[in-house]
């Protein structure tokens, strides 16, 4: 289930994709492993964005924007180097593109059921990975 606020603040589906380039003075800092709020990739944005708040994820990124958050959707190079710096190996320099979420990405999208999914108790389910060591996504928060 997709987070509605954080802060008390709305998240609204940011109106554009941005790029953010990681310096490799920022990169190299190694002082916020597991939170999305201290990692290279935040520092970077807080910088180019000139705002004051940013929580980057593994899938998502929430940039504050005045009196709400505005959602991004995380390249799939962004997030192996978030996994990779948050199990202690190191965070690669260079540009990233911070997307704008696609029609079916946005909140509140529907989803239409898929009419040849198989369901019931014979339906097989798939088996998926989860990442250990890496920092929890907001929906996994307690």
């Amino acid at each position: 289930m997709p987070i509605r606020s954080i802060e008390g603040l709305p998240i609204r589906d940011a109106g554009k994709s941005v790029k953010i380039a990681v310096s490799k003075r920022t990169a190299t800092q190694q002082d916020g492993r597991l939170d999305p709020a201290g990692c290279p990739f935040a520092r970077a944005c807080k910088a180019a964005l000139g705002v004051t708040k940013v929580f980057v994820y593994r899938k998502r990124a929430y940039v504050k924007s005045g009196d709400h958050y505005k959602r991004f959707i995380i390249p799939e190079a962004l997030h192996t180097e978030i996994v990779s710096y948050d199990r202690g190996g190191g965070f690669q320099a260079g540009e990233f593109t911070l997307k704008k979420p696609t029609v079916s990405q946005q909140l509140g999208a529907h989803r239409e059921r898929d009419p040849n999914r198989k369901t019931g108790p014979k339906a097989r389910r798939e088996s998926y990975h989860i990442l250990d060591g890496v920092r929890e996504s907001p929906t996994e928060r307690k």
